[in-house]
């Protein structure tokens, strides 16, 4: 079956993150045809890293659901 790609936002990424309510439904768009563009990637970057979160962590984490980050 082929997958509608979606495009994620900062916001949804951080969500899911943060095991926040809805994560559940990001994971599963996560491990679909999903797409961050970089100005979201950085954001997601800039605001895990500003809570002194271990960034090389998260981003190990993202890149294992093979997420493309466009231009």
């Amino acid at each position: 079956m082929q997958h509608e790609c979606c495009i994620l936002d900062a916001s949804t990424i951080l969500a899911f993150l943060e095991n926040e309510d809805d994560a559940n439904l990001v994971k599963d768009a996560l491990s679909d045809a999903s797409r961050c563009s970089a100005a979201n990637w950085s954001e997601v970057a800039q605001k895990v890293m500003a809570a002194n979160r271990d960034w090389d962590l998260l981003r190990a984490l993202l890149h294992s659901y093979g997420i493309p980050v466009i231009p």
